[in-house]
């Protein structure tokens, strides 16, 4: 299955583009993956202050879930 992961900002409007955690993910549990992971554990990766959270989105449009940006900026 297809998931998209999107990133917001505060206000709610996405963020256009691939350079802030936003992929495309091909595989049957978005949570398993490296990907999410990342964006779960701040270790290791780049602060994003401008994302607030991120959307994981399934292919037909169904909001999974949302995850909250530790690093963002208040």
């Amino acid at each position: 299955m297809k998931y998209y992961i999107e990133a917001l900002r505060a206000d709610g409007t996405q963020i256009l583009g691939n350079l802030d955690g936003q992929a495309v993910l091909d595989c049957q549990e978005p949570y398993r993956t490296k990907h999410v992971k990342s964006l779960l554990s701040s270790l290791g990766r780049p602060a994003w202050p401008s994302v607030a959270r991120w959307r994981i989105v399934h292919a037909n449009g169904r909001v999974d879930s949302e995850i909250a940006n530790p690093m963002a900026a208040p």
